[in-house]
């Protein structure tokens, strides 16, 4: 995806005199400053999105339209994948989790079905949280338990890969990353 967008950008004259792009976590800006030599930069663009070549590719376990492992990292080399994240998390705190990062309205019973069994796929999370929602709960409708199967897969995505926690780092460190007069553009 990086390669891409430095394609791009360069092609539309942005030469290493003047752009450099840097593949990391948003925390790491501070880092990556200093290892270009930087004191601060004068712009700073921020792509706060989601890849679809990410999502769309079922290895990577972001979504549940194709069958794959349960991953969902943005840098597949870095942390724990998504499965093993749902293993060491109790019950409780995992309830906390689809409640805080998705306002998910049945977190407490969802996070019990998640922990019936081991997950290890797409698919199987999918199915689990579906057809669980929809025994325990049927006269919710076909629409809300979708949205709950998409806020289920937002939530632990954001957790997975601390995407909260990294943007409060971003956010703080931006005074001192960007030079006076500078801008920050952030991209959704």
């Amino acid at each position: 995806e990086l390669p891409r967008t430095e394609a791009r950008l360069r092609a539309a004259g942005f030469g290493p005199g003047t752009f450099v792009a840097r593949h990391g976590n948003f925390a790491d800006l501070p880092d990556v400053l200093a290892a270009e030599g930087l004191a601060a930069a004068d712009l700073i663009l921020v792509d706060l999105g989601v890849s679809s070549m990410q999502v769309g590719n079922p290895a990577r376990g972001f979504s549940y339209k194709e069958p794959g492992p349960l991953d969902m990292r943005m840098n597949p080399t870095h942390g724990e994948p998504a499965w093993r994240i749902l293993d060491s998390l109790r019950e409780d705190t995992l309830a906390s989790v689809l409640a805080e990062n998705a306002d998910e309205p049945h977190a407490q019973l969802i996070a019990r079905l998640l922990k019936q069994e081991p997950v290890r796929t797409t698919h199987a999370m999918e199915r689990l949280v579906r057809t669980g929602l929809n025994r325990a709960l049927p006269d919710l409708s076909k629409a809300d338990v979708k949205m709950s199967v998409r806020r289920t897969f937002q939530a632990l995505r954001i957790a997975v890969n601390a995407e909260f926690s990294s943007l409060d780092a971003l956010l703080r460190s931006l005074p001192q990353c960007l030079a006076p007069g500078g801008r920050v553009v952030m991209l959704t």
